[in-house]
């Protein structure tokens, strides 16, 4: 691991010790607390233990942004594994909906990734219907990137600006989703277009989370029998390879033009 890597490792190793000694003090608190943050700082501390093999899977072009998502992940997945048990909640439907309600909020807090994963949760058969009702939230359109922020993405892709590459560009979207949103837009000839711009970062942030769900799922496989019959690890492989078709407009574009003319 390069020198840099190690560096930050050790500050994320630190920063969150520092945090999971502050969150043990409350595991002398009633057992559901305990139970709660039990999850959650078991997932923070294999994490940042693991934290090269992390790296690893992300390649060599691992940097301290990814080390960072490391510990940031475990952190906000503490924090709301902590929160079933500050909610009070009682009785094992209560806890379940409690639990499901934090891991929705917990995955909207991290981002395009596990929104695009709880999609999937929300839509598939194969998870208990308290989750998928939980999750049907993350259907809805995501909250919109902020129009100069969209503008800078543009003048970094086509070396202009949307006021010069356009006749007319709406600054306001007419949808936007977890990896990408529309805007209406008019060419110079007067063709009335519609523009799909991905959100910037999107392609790293991507990366980082799916280096970190697939050493997750890869922990779960090795810790439980049951886990490994279901085969975590090839749902992320199918879950990584349809966010990189969705993140090759390219392509997309290709498509939607041979189906024009079909």
């Amino acid at each position: 691991m390069a020198v840099h890597h190690m560096v930050v490792l050790g500050q994320v190793q630190k920063a969150v010790g520092r945090l999971l000694n502050r969150l043990e003090t409350v595991l002398k608190v009633p057992k559901l607390c305990t139970r709660s943050l039990g999850v959650g700082l078991s997932v923070t501390k294999s994490l940042v233990r693991d934290a090269p093999d992390l790296v690893r899977d992300i390649g060599e072009l691992a940097g301290p942004h990814e080390l960072l998502r490391v510990a940031e992940t475990g952190a906000i997945l503490a924090q709301h594994a902590a929160r079933v048990g500050w909610r009070g909640a009682v009785g094992r439907e209560e806890i379940t909906s409690a639990a499901a309600s934090e891991l929705r909020q917990a995955f909207e807090v991290l981002g395009p990734t596990y929104v695009k994963l709880g999609q999937i949760i929300a839509s598939s058969p194969i998870f208990p219907e308290t989750l998928a009702e939980e999750f049907r939230s993350c259907l809805d359109n995501a909250s919109p990137v902020s129009y100069k922020d969209i503008r800078q993405v543009i003048i970094d892709e086509l070396g202009t600006t949307p006021e010069l590459a356009f006749a007319y560009f709406d600054p306001e979207p007419l949808a936007a989703a977890s990896i990408a949103q529309v805007h209406a837009a008019r060419l110079h000839d007067g063709s009335e277009v519609v523009v799909k711009v991905q959100r910037p970062g999107i392609k790293e942030r991507l990366r980082a989370d799916l280096a970190i769900l697939t050493f997750a799922a890869r922990m779960l496989e090795r810790s439980s029998d049951s886990a490994w019959m279901a085969n975590p690890v090839a749902v992320l492989e199918d879950f990584a390879a349809t966010l990189n078709e969705e993140l090759d407009f390219v392509t997309e574009a290709e498509s939607m033009e041979r189906f024009e003319n079909n």
